[in-house]
């Protein structure tokens, strides 16, 4: 670092001021003195003031004073003079970045820093809730048996990523013939939809149970798509949440069915811990040992399949998985009198449990991924 400039006379009180600088330039500025030094790219760099009654007056000809030579001169800016170390360069980037209007994705989101209501905005265009429809009978066109099953999300153009339990469990499986429909609710209210699609396991319906996972290849336009994160994953890290939980099938008065609900929900929080464990999904065997995290928020029905994403980036980090319960207490009680009344006992079984939501890391599917063409 160059050393500080002084004047001949003695110095009068002076200070050090340390800064955090963005480019490599020397600078100085003249507002209440003169500050000189010079520093490089992001470093840590003390910078010697001089204030303005040490700078050298002058001297008369003939004092004996050898003058200065040009190179040696310092010059004075004026007060209102800023330095340029690169920062008078930011605002006006910001500036023109802000200045550009919002445009909806068509492709892979931005996975630079800022805001979550940002994040969240662009994560909308991903997300999609699931319906399937099964012909009742099979092979007409006008009856159907129709379910919504859980949320999922688009990992590259036309590949969709969601939950193994989601799309075949045991409970209600996939038939050969269902078909199926993704729809999500975009800004104001609008509703989008793909059409119609029959996929076929082992061709455009992929099916892994020991990870709790399935992935859909859907011809047709390209969709947006999520960044995605294979990093290590730490407790404490902010994370997000987004899906279409509790959506339902109503028939409308006209006999129309109609999808009610279907509201974007988000989530922020964050990772209570990670754990390596085997999941056992409802009635379902269990999966293989997971790289899973833990949060500190409730995953309820039709969140599973959903992303878990970067607060700050968007890169999604892990999949819905569900939530476990493990039983804390369990105690008699006294019915309250009202309820007595109209017909319970007068002592209940009361029971308090921890509930615990759980994601699956990314991780655990990335080679079955990167064969499908999802980048990070």
């Amino acid at each position: 670092m160059a050393g500080p400039v002084r004047s001949s006379k003695p110095p009068q009180p002076e200070c050090t001021v340390t800064y955090i600088v963005a480019n490599s330039a020397p600078f100085r500025v003249n507002t209440e003195g003169l500050w000189f030094g010079t520093f490089s790219h992001q470093k840590e760099v003390s910078v010697h003031r001089v204030p303005p009654f040490c700078k050298k007056e002058k001297k008369p000809r003939g004092s004996g004073q050898r003058p200065k030579k040009a190179s040696q001169m310092q010059p004075e800016l004026a007060p209102s003079t800023p330095y340029n170390c690169g920062y008078d360069q930011m605002p006006k980037r910001r500036e023109r970045e802000m200045a550009k209007p919002w445009q909806p994705p068509t492709a892979r989101i931005s996975a630079k820093s800022r805001s979550f209501p940002e994040v969240v905005r662009d994560i909308r265009y991903c997300v999609w809730s699931i319906n399937r429809f099964r012909p009742d009978p099979p092979g007409q066109d006008t009856r159907f048996f129709a379910w919504n099953l859980g949320s999922g999300f688009f990992v590259a153009p036309k590949v969709f990523l969601t939950c193994h339990h989601v799309v075949n469990s045991s409970k209600c499986p996939h038939q050969t013939g269902d078909r199926y429909q993704l729809v999500q609710n975009l800004l104001s209210n609008t509703i989008a939809n793909t059409p119609h699609f029959i996929p076929v396991v082992g061709t455009d319906l992929h099916l892994y149970p020991d990870r709790d996972a399935a992935v859909f290849q859907i011809d047709g336009d390209d969709h947006p798509y999520v960044p995605l994160g294979y990093n290590e994953i730490l407790a404490g890290q902010e994370i997000g949440v987004a899906g279409y939980p509790l959506p339902r099938f109503v028939v409308h008065p006209t006999g129309n069915l109609l999808l009610s609900n279907l509201i974007y929900r988000v989530a922020k929080g964050v990772v209570t811990s990670t754990v390596k464990q085997s999941l056992t999904p409802a009635s379902e065997a269990a999966t293989a040992e997971l790289n899973t995290i833990e949060v500190n928020f409730l995953f309820v029905p039709g969140n599973s399949g959903g992303p878990i994403f970067d607060a700050e980036t968007g890169r999604v980090l892990a999949y819905v998985h569900g939530f476990m319960d493990s039983q804390i207490v369990q105690r008699y009680s006294d019915t309250i009198q009202e309820n007595i009344t109209a017909g319970a006992p007068p002592k209940h079984i009361q029971s308090l449990h921890a509930v615990y939501s759980l994601g699956i890391r990314l991780d655990a599917m990335r080679t079955e991924l990167d064969g499908f063409g999802a980048v990070l």
